[in-house]
C-alpha cells in the first residue's frame, strides 16, 4: 500500500509478480484538505497542524484539539470505506497476510492506527493483517548513502528495485 499526496495505491504481489493493482482518490492531501474545510485554515497552515499533531505535540488549545480529533475520527471512516471499497475489487484473489506500507512520514502512524482499528467493517481484514512500514530503519540495510545526507526511503526503494531489474539481467 502505497499513500502519496493524492491516492491511495493497492499492489498485490504473489510469486514476485505484480497480480493486482486498484488505486482510490485519498492521500496526505486529502486529509490537509478535510483540516482547511473544517479548521477554516490556509493549506500551509493545515499542513502545519497535521505535523504538530502527529508528531504527538502539545501546542494546541483544547477546541483546537477536539476539532482535530473529529476531522481525523472522519478522515478515518472516508479512508476506511474507499479501501473497503477497493479490497471487494481485489476480492477474486486471495489477499496477502503482510502488507507493506509506504507513506510520508507525518501520515504514517495515522494510517497504521487506521489499519489497526477494529472499529468497523475490515476489522477481520485487519485482524489477519501483519503491517511492515517501509522506511530507513527498514531499509537502510539495503542501500548507502554519504554521511550528512538526508535519506529518502522512496527515492531508496526506487534505487534497490532499479539495481534489483540491472543485476538481474
Amino acid at each position: 500500500m502505497d499513500v502519496t499526496g493524492e491516492v491511495t495505491d493497492l499492489t498485490v504481489v504473489a510469486d514476485n509478480n505484480v497480480t493486482q493493482t486498484v488505486s482510490f482518490p485519498y492521500g496526505r492531501n486529502s486529509i490537509i484538505r478535510q483540516i482547511v474545510k473544517n479548521l477554516n485554515m490556509s493549506p500551509e497552515v493545515a499542513e502545519s497542524a497535521l505535523r504538530l499533531y502527529t508528531s504527538g505535540s502539545k501546542v494546541f488549545d483544547s477546541t483546537t484539539l477536539l476539532q482535530i480529533k473529529n476531522v481525523f475520527i472522519n478522515v478515518e471512516t472516508d479512508w476506511t470505506a474507499r479501501l473497503k471499497e477497493s479490497l471487494a475489487e481485489l476480492s477474486d484473489s486471495t489477499l496477502p497476510k503482510r502488507l507493506y506500507l509506504t507513506a510520508d512520514n507525518d501520515i504514517t502512524l495515522l494510517l497504521l492506527n487506521f489499519l489497526e482499528s477494529s472499529s468497523d467493517s475490515l476489522s477481520v481484514f485487519r485482524k489477519k493483517l501483519d503491517i511492515v512500514i517501509v522506511n530507513n530503519d527498514l531499509i537502510n540495510t539495503f542501500y548507502q548513502s554519504a554521511p550528512g545526507v538526508e535519506r529518502d526511503e522512496f527515492m531508496a526503494i526506487l534505487a534497490i528495485f532499479y539495481n534489483k531489474i540491472i543485476n538481474s539481467r
